[in-house]
């Protein structure tokens, strides 16, 4: 079962794309949409966005190949909080390019902020991962909670034919393992064999973002391919990537949805020049629940000034406006507050610049401080330049991981032809 994977939180067309997939023969293609970590409000009632609305735009793009190469697959955890809407717009490409009777599903059920009250009820308090805190419900803004998914629900859309399969957040590794059990007709307690699914999964793509620091292709992803008994190659010299390899028994516990992956026996075998055998990859049942991240949002500005000298930066800064919590340097966690940082300057006579940051609890808050900040550098004059962008308040979408038990949610596949999704 041949795979890759493509970071594809790009806006437009993938550069590379159609040529990549033609020339790689894959059974599967993953492409991974990461959520917006910064928004422009748009007033009081603003929402986080609820799909990638590129994905439509990036499976044009793979229509001739899903035409003419029928063992590929395409996944996409492109969903977010609205997989029905993300599956829509995909249907309506594949119809428009002649595509209607090809099988998409939509894999729903990752978005619990609608039962999050319910689950609170239940008795759920959405403990920290790192240190056990219970978040309070009613103190953040909460935009999302995208529950990573496990294997069996995607298997399930390729077991019902699927050819593009579009979830709203999964487990980073839960498409391979439902591709190469799907395709093997594994069985869910054959944990060495899902465990080498996990694991190819999660080198390759680690893979492909160190090659991505170093090469010129446009398209620089490693290619990975999982065996019916689980081993795995991956597309790259041993030698090209051997800081990586050499070290694959000192990785620390693959711990996922589905599985936890150890690599401490894993034998490594060059098979050609530019690909390379992994096998012996150890699996141990996972701890029946799946990651959940809510996400929040606090807000912010950050600007860059140049004062005329430090004397006029230091007196400027510790008169802010007395509403205006004066943070200095940044805390391990961050409080509301303005925060700033002198950055490096050519001479001691050189004008100095500051990078400052107004971090507010709500919306309301934060534009009321960047409105008296404003206020007190027109008052100082041609002591103080803005040497950014007129500053705006935008949504820092945060996110608080924490875990719930995998059997408390209900995961719905609905598998259609595209003409028949609108």
């Amino acid at each position: 079962m041949r795979f890759a994977t493509i970071e594809a939180t790009v806006e437009g067309p993938i550069n590379g794309l159609e040529a990549f997939v033609a020339a790689q023969g894959l059974d599967l293609l993953n492409l991974r949409y990461r959520r917006a970590r910064v928004v422009n409000p748009t007033g009081e009632d603003w929402v986080y966005p609820d799909f990638n609305q590129s994905f439509a735009t990036h499976l044009g793009q793979l229509t001739k190949s899903l035409y003419l190469e029928p063992n590929l697959h395409v996944f996409a955890d492109a969903g977010w909080g609205n997989a029905y809407g993300c599956v829509e717009a995909a249907a309506a490409k594949l119809v428009d390019a002649g595509c209607g009777d090809l099988l998409i599903s939509a894999v729903r059920g990752s978005n619990l902020l609608p039962m999050l009250d319910q689950l609170y009820f239940e008795g759920q308090r959405f403990e920290h991962e790192a240190n056990g805190e219970g978040i309070d419900l009613e103190h953040h803004k909460l935009l999302a909670a995208d529950l990573q998914i496990g294997a069996g629900p995607i298997e399930a859309a390729f077991a019902e034919g699927a050819r593009v399969v579009i979830a709203g957040c999964c487990d980073p590794t839960a498409s391979v393992i439902a591709k190469a059990a799907n395709q093997y007709d594994w069985q869910w307690d054959e944990l060495e064999r899902i465990a080498g699914a996990a694991a190819a999964a999660e080198l390759t793509h680690e893979l492909s973002h160190r090659r991505s620091l170093t090469s010129q292709s446009v398209l620089p992803v490693v290619v990975g391919s999982v065996a019916h008994e689980g081993n795995f190659t991956v597309g790259i010299d041993a030698r090209d990537g051997a800081g990586e390899i050499a070290e694959l028994r000192t990785r620390p516990l693959l711990s996922t949805a589905d599985v936890n992956a150890e690599w401490s026996d894993v034998e490594v075998s060059e098979v050609s020049p530019s690909l390379t055998n992994v096998s012996g990859v150890a699996g141990a049942a996972s701890d029946g629940t799946w990651r959940l991240s809510l996400i929040h949002a606090r807000f912010a500005t950050t600007m860059e000034l140049v004062f005329r000298s430090r004397e006029v930066a230091a007196d400027f800064l510790s008169s802010l406006p007395a509403e205006i919590p004066n943070r200095a340097q940044a805390p391990t966690t961050p409080v509301a507050g303005c925060y700033y940082e002198m950055l490096p300057q050519r001479s001691e006579k050189d004008a100095c610049s500051y990078l400052i940051r107004l971090l507010g609890d709500d919306q309301m808050q934060c534009e009321s401080w960047l409105n008296l900040f404003a206020q007190k550098v027109a008052q100082v004059g041609p002591y103080v330049t803005w040497i950014s962008a007129p500053p705006q308040v935008q949504a820092v979408c945060e996110a608080w991981p924490t875990r719930i038990p995998r059997d408390q949610i209900d995961i719905a596949v609905d598998t259609r032809p595209a003409k028949e999704w609108f």
